[in-house]
């Protein structure tokens, strides 16, 4: 999923403002729907990785592992909490990827909508970029809203929030495999920033324009 919206990005970043072609620009154009759906339901799996984390499948000895010593659940309702998900420790791996996927989709949205340039103000602003809905509704069927945006922005400052005062080298998450890093807090509040920034600039140019 990771490299499909990379493979978009690169497109939108390939692309010149000046003479785009016109191919390119309907393959943008229907990507930037697609990517606004998507946002939508990576929110609500941001906002609720207990329910998300309801449907997870071991997939090899480690993780099944891993899975059998993790507590029951808490309520599906509640916000992402860093210290709940230190005792899951598959969860907060997933909501480690949710985040980095969430950034990557923003990372385009704001590549296709020229959102630098609208901050920048050196160039005509992009008017038929103005793509987000202007209401603070979230409707989990529909695509993201600046509702959207504000609810996961508020979803990101959570999750910075609880490790303030745990050490950078603080183990999150165990690694699930030989193949993989233990996830720490360094790495996790990285991740969690790149997305609120994203979220800010996307946010803040859909308003402008």
């Amino acid at each position: 999923m990771e490299q499909v919206v990379n493979l978009f990005y690169a497109h939108a970043e390939s692309t010149p403002t000046a003479f785009p072609n016109p191919v390119v620009v309907k393959v943008l154009r229907v990507s930037t729907t697609h990517a606004l759906m998507h946002l939508q339901q990576l929110n609500y799996a941001l906002t609720h990785p207990n329910h998300i984390a309801n449907f997870l499948e071991p997939m090899t000895t480690e993780e099944r592992a891993l899975l059998e010593k993790e507590p029951p659940a808490a309520s599906s309702l509640l916000p992402v909490n860093m210290t709940d998900l230190q005792k899951h420790p598959l969860t907060a791996r997933l909501v480690h990827r949710l985040f980095r996927l969430s950034s990557s989709v923003l990372s385009t949205l704001i590549c296709i909508s020229r959102a630098y340039d609208v901050l920048l103000g050196e160039q005509e602003w992009p008017i038929q970029e103005a793509v987000i809905i202007p209401h603070s509704k979230v409707v989990p069927g529909e695509p993201a809203s600046l509702g959207t945006l504000l609810k996961l922005e508020n979803c990101t400052l959570d999750v910075l929030r609880s490790p303030v005062d745990c050490p950078a080298g603080q183990a999150i998450a165990p690694p699930a495999s030989i193949k993989e890093t233990p996830l720490d807090v360094r790495e996790g509040s990285l991740t969690a920033r790149k997305t609120l920034e994203m979220l800010l600039v996307y946010a803040v140019t859909q308003l402008a324009i």
